[in-house]
């Protein structure tokens, strides 16, 4: 069972930074931890599928050869596309998994949870 786009489509559309990424403390510390989790100072070629905003991706990016960030929401993508303009090293697309699983090898795959706290549950 896949969550319908449209789901996080409402979220984007009701706020641009839906998880409260650039504000919480707890998320703030959680990329800086996943970031970190990380066990190789660099990697050729990484993938993050559901960026989001690109937050994480930013503290990724400086480890990375290559970073594919990627998410099915549009505006997510835009708001990512936008953080990341200054890193070449990343490219940002937009895709759902699996469907959209690049045909690519990568040394790095981060999957972060980007579920509300809040009691807000799919319909």
């Amino acid at each position: 069972m896949t969550t319908p786009l449209s789901y996080f489509q409402a979220l984007y559309a009701a706020d641009p930074d839906p998880w409260s990424f650039e504000t919480r403390w707890y998320d703030t510390r959680k990329h800086a931890l996943t970031a970190a989790a990380a066990t190789r100072p660099r990697y050729r070629s990484a993938f993050e599928p559901g960026c989001s905003t690109g937050r994480l991706t930013a503290l990724l990016a400086p480890r990375c050869d290559r970073l594919l960030a990627m998410d099915a929401v549009p505006a997510a993508v835009q708001t990512a596309t936008a953080r990341l303009a200054a890193t070449p090293q990343v490219t940002v697309r937009q895709g759902r998994v699996p469907s959209d699983w690049p045909d690519a090898s990568f040394d790095l795959i981060v999957l972060s949870p980007n579920w509300p706290t809040t009691s807000t549950t799919p319909t």
